[in-house]
C-alpha cells in the first residue's frame, strides 16, 4: 500500500506531501491542483506498466494510430514547474514480505524518480535519476522495461435488466456507466491494487454515492485495494467514516502565489469537534478548510519521511 506521495516542483506544486490511506479523499476548489496530484498518479502508473518516460508523459501510440496511453496534461514548461530545471515524484509503500513463519509480514520500500529537460532535445524530457529500494536492502533499478502488447478489438457492453430487457451501453447516462465501472473494477475478480476516481460524485445519485463510499470503504478495509478519489461534493464527507477522515486532504492555492499546499483536514485547528457538530460537509461548503489553511501558521509542507 502507498502511504505517501510527495512532489517536488510538479506543476503548481514546490513541495507537497500527499498523506495516504486506505481510502484517501482529496478536496479543493476548482484550479487548486487535484487533477494535478492524478497526473501524478498517472506518470507513475505509465512507469509501472513498462513505458519509457516519453510515452508515460507525452501518450503512446499503437497501430494505425490508436492511443494506447493518453498524454499528461500540459506543455513542457507546465509540467515542469514554472520552467524549473527538474520535477521529481516520491512514493512510500509498504510491501508483502510474508513468509511461512510470518504471512502478514510486509516492510518499506520506496521508489523516487527526478525527471528534467533533455539538454539534446529541447523541451522534451529525461530521467535524471532514478531509484527502487526496500529498507535495510541495496537499491533495486530497472530501466527501459519492454512495452506491453497493444491493446486490440473492442468490448461490447450491454445491461441486462431485472425484467429480462437489455439496453446497450451506447444509450446509458455518463453517471450509469461511471458508476457501473467503479462498481465492476471494485468487485471483479482480479481488483487492481490502486485506483484514482477523479470527481467520484460527478453524476451519481446522493443515495448511490452513499452505496459507492459504503463498498470502497469495506473493500478498502479487507480486499487490499486502494482508492484514492478527488470530490467536491459535501454530501460524500458527510457520509465517510472515521478512519476514511483521518486520510481526507485539502489541496488549496494560497492567494498571494501560484503554489498549491496539500494538509490533512484532520491537522486543522478543532477539525475533529467541528466535523462532530457541524459535518464535515458543511465545512467543506463554507470554505472553512482553506480560510483555516491561510490563517494557520507553518503551512510549509516538510521534507518527505518515508512512512
Amino acid at each position: 500500500m502507498i502511504t505517501s506521495l510527495h512532489l517536488i516542483d510538479f506543476k503548481n506544486f514546490a513541495k507537497a506531501t500527499l498523506r495516504m490511506g486506505p481510502f484517501t479523499v482529496v478536496v479543493g476548489a476548482n484550479a487548486s491542483g487535484k487533477s494535478n496530484l492524478r497526473d501524478a498518479f498517472r506518470i507513475l502508473h505509465g512507469i509501472g506498466r513498462g513505458y519509457n518516460l516519453a510515452d508515460a508523459v507525452g501518450g503512446k501510440y499503437g497501430a494505425g494510430g490508436q492511443v494506447e496511453w493518453n498524454q499528461v496534461r500540459g506543455a513542457f514548461g507546465e509540467i515542469i514547474r514554472f520552467e524549473r530545471p527538474a520535477f521529481g515524484l516520491h512514493v512510500a509503500m509498504r510491501v508483502s514480505a510474508g513468509s511461512t513463519s510470518r504471512p502478514n509480514a510486509t516492510r518499506n520500500a520506496r521508489y523516487s524518480i527526478q525527471v528534467g529537460g533533455d539538454e539534446r532535445k529541447p523541451r522534451t524530457f529525461r530521467t535524471t535519476s532514478e531509484e527502487l529500494d526496500l529498507t535495510g536492502w541495496e537499491p533495486i533499478y530497472t530501466s527501459d522495461p519492454p512495452y506491453p502488447d497493444p491493446t486490440t478489438g473492442k468490448v461490447q457492453l450491454a445491461f441486462k435488466e431485472s425484467t429480462g430487457r437489455k439496453v446497450s451501453a451506447y444509450v446509458a447516462s455518463d453517471g450509469t456507466l461511471r458508476f457501473l465501472a467503479m462498481l465492476a473494477a471494485l468487485l471483479g475478480a482480479n481488483p487492481a491494487r490502486l485506483y484514482f476516481f477523479e470527481e467520484i460524485d460527478n453524476g451519481i445519485h446522493p443515495s448511490r454515492l452513499r452505496l459507492l463510499t459504503d463498498l470502497i470503504e469495506r473493500c478498502t478495509a479487507t480486499n487490499g485495494v486502494q482508492v484514492v478519489a478527488t470530490t467536491h461534493s459535501p454530501d460524500l464527507l458527510s457520509m465517510i467514516g472515521d478512519e476514511t477522515f483521518r486520510n481526507t486532504s485539502v489541496v488549496c492555492r494560497r492567494p498571494d502565489t501560484d503554489t498549491a499546499v496539500v494538509q490533512p483536514v484532520a491537522s486543522l485547528p478543532n477539525a475533529d469537534e467541528l466535523r462532530q457538530s457541524q459535518g464535515l460537509g458543511r465545512l467543506h461548503a463554507s470554505g472553512w478548510m482553506e480560510d483555516a489553511i491561510f490563517f494557520t501558521e507553518g503551512m510549509e509542507n516538510e521534507a518527505p519521511r518515508w512512512t
